[in-house]
């Protein structure tokens, strides 16, 4: 029986073929019942009956079928039958991180911190499946129309616990040397996450530079795996070298212990850039009940403002905030009137990207939430930043980052200038029932001002969106989740 036969009965129809890997074919098909695009990859027929590159490709369907990620491609099907065998993803329009950068070369710093964050928000969640991804490449990372990022193969992942390495010989056929870390490369079999730390340090370089970190049609295999496992990494000369040559040191306990640390570093970029391009910004040390946090500020007109959203869970007075992670936990706090913070969909590296999620109750705790020297905006406050910035009309323009909302409409983007500093990222909300949303396309900030309305309290926000350059306040639940930027006192 044919593949396309085999399709046929499952309900799906091949179209053409896509792709084509050292051991699997990828098409293009349609899922006949739901109507819809799917991708399928398929074991070539020469390794159908070599027993552990066929336990290993279903594997990889299996691991891949767990995830329930944004960032990580789903599995919708698997199809195991004496003559194939294949499984179904969901079709990702786009092109991978290989191609872009041979067509674009070195990307610029925004870009990098969009498209890596993303990457690192991936494999972090790999990790903490208790899987070591081992095949980090940029040819395994899709980029959609809409600069989102998916991580694509999981061919030769491995269990953390496994302490049996099932094939050392297809690890090096089905790996990149390039990316693998030098314990890859001396074969040892009890990888940790740390490889894949270092085989993203790899990427970055390349993301940097533009260009392959070894010319592979030059060297042999023997003189390629010697120096990745010998020598650094070349210097890029630029802002990122220290990030780079940490990720990849030989020595894998000297490497960023995980995604989340890594991602610190990344952001600090970041802020970086920011504050050297704004006039009267400071970066100071305050305290948020025990805890010292570096803030940095930026003037927007007689304002400072903080250019990242609040990211503390003490009160000033070192009382802890609880954390709500489950819609539950959400819906319990508001219920009970009780202060409660998270990250949105609750992963530690969006909480880095964009801060925290608080409710009303935090944010109107007379314990303080804003730390020492700064205070939440009212709104004769939030009026006087949006006058400023030539009114509310095109304020909001000037407060969105410059990288990752969604377009407007088809060709439009939704992203700001950022010309202010504010640099409102698009981090969703989550609601009074304790869903998130609005990621990519929204975010709120709350402010001080409150709304008597009979019986309740309707406490004011104002938010920015990505089909608008207006900067807009409304009245909102107490029982949702805004974030907070805090204004410097005078």
């Amino acid at each position: 029986m044919s593949f396309s036969e085999v399709c046929n009965l499952k309900t799906y129809k091949i179209n053409s073929l896509i792709g084509e890997g050292g051991m699997a074919k990828v098409y293009l098909g349609t899922d006949l019942n739901l109507e819809t695009i799917v991708a399928i990859k398929v074991l070539k027929d020469q390794f159908f009956y070599i027993h552990n590159i066929r336990k290993r490709f279903l594997a990889e369907a299996k691991s891949l079928a767990k995830m329930s990620h944004t960032n990580i491609v789903k599995v919708n099907d698997l199809i195991n039958t004496n003559d194939n065998v294949a499984f179904v993803m969901e079709y990702i329009e786009g092109i991978t991180l290989k191609e872009y950068i041979d067509q674009k070369g070195s990307l610029e710093d925004e870009e990098i911190i969009d498209l890596f964050s993303q990457m690192l928000n991936a494999v972090e969640y790999v990790h903490k499946q208790n899987l070591v991804h081992r095949d980090i490449k940029p040819s395994n990372f899709m980029i959609d129309f809409k600069s989102k990022v998916k991580l694509l193969d999981f061919g030769i992942a491995k269990q953390l616990n496994d302490d049996v390495t099932l094939i050392t010989e297809v690890q090096y056929i089905m790996g990149t040397i390039r990316y693998m870390s030098p314990e890859q490369i001396d074969g040892n079999s009890n990888i940790q996450i740390y490889s894949d730390i270092y085989s993203l340090g790899v990427v970055l370089w390349e993301m940097v530079s533009g260009k392959k970190i070894f010319d592979e049609e030059k060297l042999t295999t023997f003189q390629l795996q010697k120096r990745v496992v010998d020598e650094k990494l070349p210097l890029t000369l630029t802002k990122w070298d220290s990030i780079i040559q940490k990720a990849t040191n030989k020595n894998e306990e000297e490497r960023f212990s995980n995604c989340s640390l890594f991602l610190k570093e990344v952001i600090k970029v970041n802020q970086h850039k920011d504050t050297g391009n704004i006039i009267g910004s400071e970066n100071e040390f305050t305290h948020a009940g025990k805890e010292s946090i570096l803030y940095t500020t930026v003037q927007i007109g007689s304002q400072l403002w903080m250019s990242r959203n609040l990211d503390v869970v003490r009160f000033r007075n070192g009382d802890l905030i609880q954390e709500a992670k489950s819609s539950e936990q959400w819906k319990i706090a508001g219920e009970n009137s009780q202060p409660a913070w998270c990250h949105y969909f609750n992963e530690t590296l969006k909480g880095e990207k964009y801060g925290k999620l608080y409710n009303w109750f935090a944010v109107n705790d007379p314990r303080g939430l804003a730390p020492l020297g700064y205070h939440l905006p009212n709104l004769n406050e939030l009026i006087l930043l949006i006058d400023f910035l030539d009114g509310e009309r095109i304020a909001g323009l000037k407060m969105k980052s410059g990288k990752g909302w969604n377009e407007k409409w088809l060709f439009v983007n939704g992203n700001g200038t950022n010309e202010s500093g504010f640099n409102g990222l698009p981090g969703g909300y989550r609601s009074d029932l304790g869903i998130y949303n609005g990621e990519n396309f929204y975010s709120g900030w709350w402010l001080t001002n409150e709304l008597n309305k009979q019986s309740s309290i309707s406490p004011c926000y104002f938010y920015l969106f990505n089909d608008s350059n207006r900067v807009m306040n409304a009245n909102s639940n107490v029982e949702q989740g805004f974030y907070v930027r805090c204004l410097k006192d005078n």
